[in-house]
């Protein structure tokens, strides 16, 4: 089996002058054509695709010189929300003031689940990034499950209904290009198969309801200067707590680049549903009562919690309602929960207005009055995404068959993990590669060609002199710049001054329209930060002052002389119009104080013990052997605030992981042959040491009147005591004796206070 190492990525795209304005009005869930209400967005299908946006004007130039000296404004291309822990803040503390605060109706929680996997960006286009990289392997597997999910998403219900019809509506078409039948897959009711049997010379246009919908949320992406955050849960790119049922994407966050700031989770969803995009599943509690209810449930079932339970428990007590997602945890993702995240959400402030010194202030209005138009909000997204899950049903799979392989359709027939499981990590990550670069979308209607792929090219950063402190230096030098390039650089400075590892990564990227022959080269940078702590020190050093957040998925855009002749210039936050104002300054309204945002990440035990103990203590297991991992397993258990009867359970069973990890079986239960031992493939391992424990094997076993604990014989002289302490450790069944108390550690107390272990 294929294992490709985790990469992570990120990069590009230019400039716009306007802030994002709210989402339109959502399309009918039900729809299986075109809604007439996106039939304004149907222009913007039929122009020459461009990847930049609609302001950015492409050069025809083969070359754009790019270096130190011509590099003269900087914009941001991808950016995903700054690192977030809560472990060293007060728990207690929080949950205190997340209480009153709702008690007092001054806001709401927000409940959203955690799912394992990897972080995708996508900024419209073919621009896909992974945390710190791009054009790699996770890129190319986000960029084939999102166009997958449109597919779904979009021509689902139409299939549902042809193979609920008779054989002559099954022969009707969606779109004018492809003949399309559905049937059922070998009597399994849960598969729909929609037969797309090519009619035309150059595939399958983007006239086709899923490539239509793709292609007008990519064009809102850029219009609107948007980064769409996904988390990628595969089962191809290295196993997190468990391997999902599905491959599938989860939508995260959304930021908007042109402000530095993201959405809120209600715009969020509203974007989401307009589209048919994957969000996650949201939660709302209102009152002191289901507040109370929330934290009692994290804390009856961090320890055993699974996603079945766990969810119909957040769903029993949300007095705000449910917002469901079109992936839910359960079908797609299975029973292993990594945890859930709670928001405290002020409810934003009633109508404002601004004086002539542009200052704002805010009318009288009851906080009811908010809490309401709120909870309307809320109901009426609640409605929607039971309208979505209706028109898709997650239990039901649309596979697509088709005796050809142009345009889209190869990518859309994919299995991702059928070709992992044939293939060694390296060619899985070329096949893939292939697949995108054969699955173009035709420009418009009506063309026969096809848009190119863009060429991503890593820079050495010496031989191109392009130095990214350097040019900081100098823009800001210079002092004639906009405010999007001036708060950049000064970000890089202050990542400079405190010392923090950082590295700059510079790409170049080339398109050519092929309709215009226009040569599009854009040159990127990607802020790589290797250590979690670094955020922390930016946060301390910049709280005070305005300065831009330390984004993570950081890439931003390196602007020559001769490419920002050709933008019109940003704007500063001086220019912005009194709607722009508001938005800055209401949005972000998850605040608590400058320690950071009132939010709990809240981890569920299971989870925690397959990924933080079982995958990553095999570098300590294999460095340092046994012992040391009992150490080590003890010691995450005790930093949990585990219970004692847990403790006790797991560190029997992670003595048997370990000993089954000194000989690691070559196959499974069922005879399939077990890839060797490693942090990326471990589940598999896992689950076949779990079927072996659970039988019995590799258990510590029951000594006779076992003693569970610590003695320690005193006497005046060491010899004399010697003999009896050995014939009372027997007689007890104790299972070492030390000489020396005072060497004695949680490494030789971790088997002590296991039942079976023996005590010292």
């Amino acid at each position: 089996m294929g294992n490709p190492t985790k990469e992570n990525s990120h990069c590009a795209d230019s400039s716009s002058t306007a802030a994002s304005p709210s989402p339109s009005p959502l399309p009918s869930a039900s729809a299986s054509l075109p809604n007439k209400n996106l039939e304004s967005n149907n222009n913007h299908r039929k122009r020459p695709f461009q990847p930049q946006d609609e302001t950015h004007t492409p050069s025809r130039q083969k070359t754009i010189e790019t270096n130190n000296e011509t590099i003269q404004s900087l914009k941001l291309e991808a950016i995903f929300h700054p690192k977030f822990e809560n472990e060293k803040q007060n728990d207690q503390q929080i949950r205190t003031d997340m209480i009153d605060r709702v008690s007092n109706r001054q806001g709401t929680l927000e409940v959203t689940l955690k799912h394992s996997g990897s972080l995708i960006l996508w900024s419209g286009g073919q621009r896909y990034y992974s945390k710190n990289a791009v054009d790699n392997v996770h890129t190319a597997v986000g960029e084939v499950l999102l166009r997958q999910h449109f597919s779904r998403a979009w021509l689902m219900e139409d299939a549902m209904n042809r193979f609920k019809t008779d054989d002559k509506m099954a022969t009707s078409t969606v779109a004018t290009t492809a003949t399309q039948t559905a049937t059922a897959t070998d009597g399994n009711e849960d598969k729909i198969v929609l037969d797309l049997t090519i009619q035309n010379d150059h595939g399958n246009g983007c006239d086709d309801l899923h490539e239509m919908k793709y292609l007008e949320c990519s064009d809102y992406i850029q219009q609107h200067r948007l980064t769409l955050s996904f988390e990628l849960v595969t089962s191809v790119l290295g196993h997190h707590g468990d391997i999902p049922k599905r491959d599938y994407m989860v939508l995260i966050a959304i930021a908007d680049r042109t402000t530095g700031k993201f959405y809120t989770t209600t715009e969020v969803i509203e974007l989401a549903q307009r589209f048919r995009l994957p969000h996650n599943d949201t939660w709302i509690y209102q009152s002191k009562e289901s507040t109370l209810h929330l934290f009692e449930l994290y804390d009856s079932m961090r320890e055993t919690g699974l996603a079945s339970t766990v969810i119909q428990t957040l769903s029993k007590y949300a007095d705000g309602g449910h917002v469901k997602s079109m992936n839910p945890h359960e079908v797609f993702q299975g029973q292993i929960l990594e945890g859930i995240v709670i928001r405290y959400v002020g409810l934003p402030q009633s109508k404002r207005k601004l004086d002539s010194d542009a200052k704002m202030e805010t009318d009288v209005s009851s906080s009811s009055c908010d809490m309401d138009q709120h909870c309307a909000i809320m109901s009426k997204l609640c409605k929607q995404s039971e309208s979505i899950l209706n028109a898709v049903p997650p239990e039901k799979r649309l596979l697509i068959k088709s005796n050809q392989d142009s345009g889209s359709i190869l990518l859309l027939k994919t299995d991702v993990r059928e070709l992992f499981e044939k293939n060694d990590s390296a060619t899985f990550a070329s096949i893939l590669s292939q697949i995108c670069q054969k699955s173009n979308i035709s420009c418009d209607e009506k063309s026969d060609k096809e848009m190119n792929r863009r060429i991503i090219k890593k820079v050495n950063k010496k031989d191109a002199n392009i130095d990214i402190p350097t040019i900081v230096s100098k823009i800001i030098e210079n002092g004639n710049m906009d405010e999007e390039t001036r708060r950049i650089a000064t970000l890089i400075q202050t990542i400079e001054n405190l010392e923090l590892s950082a590295d700059y990564n510079i790409i170049r990227e080339v398109h050519e329209n092929p309709l215009t022959s226009d040569i599009i080269e854009r040159y990127l940078c990607i802020i790589h930060i290797h250590r979690d702590s670094c955020f922390q020190k930016y946060h301390v050093a910049t709280r005070m002052t305005d300065s831009m957040p330390l984004y993570r998925g950081f890439s931003i855009e390196l602007c020559s002389t001769e490419s920002a002749r050709k933008q019109p210039p940003h704007q500063s936050l001086g220019l912005l119009t009194k709607l722009d104002l508001v938005r800055l300054t209401s949005s972000d309204n998850t605040c608590h104080s400058d320690d950071g945002p009132l939010m709990l990440k809240m981890k569920f035990l299971p989870y925690m013990v397959r990924t933080f103990i079982c995958r990553n203590g095999l570098s300590t297991l294999t460095k340092n052997g046994t012992q040391r991992f009992n150490k080590y397993a003890f010691e995450q258990l005790t930093k949990w605030n585990i219970s004692k009867d847990m403790i006790a359970k797991y560190l029997d069973f992670f003595h048997g992981w370990a000993k089954y990890c000194e000989s690691p079986s070559q196959k499974n239960s069922d005879g399939d042959i077990l890839s060797p031992l490693n942090s990326s493939n471990y589940l598999h391992h896992y689950y076949h040491f779990e079927s072996l424990y659970s039988c019995g094997h590799f258990k510590l076993k029951d000594t006779k009147e076992s003693f569970c604990g610590l003695v320690v014989v005193v006497c005046l002289e060491k010899k004399k005591v010697k003999n009896f302490a050995h014939k009372l450790s027997d007689a007890i069944g104790c299972s070492r004796m030390l000489t020396d108390v005072n060497v004695m550690s949680n490494l030789d107390m971790a088997p002590a206070i296991q039942k079976k272990g023996g005590g010292i």
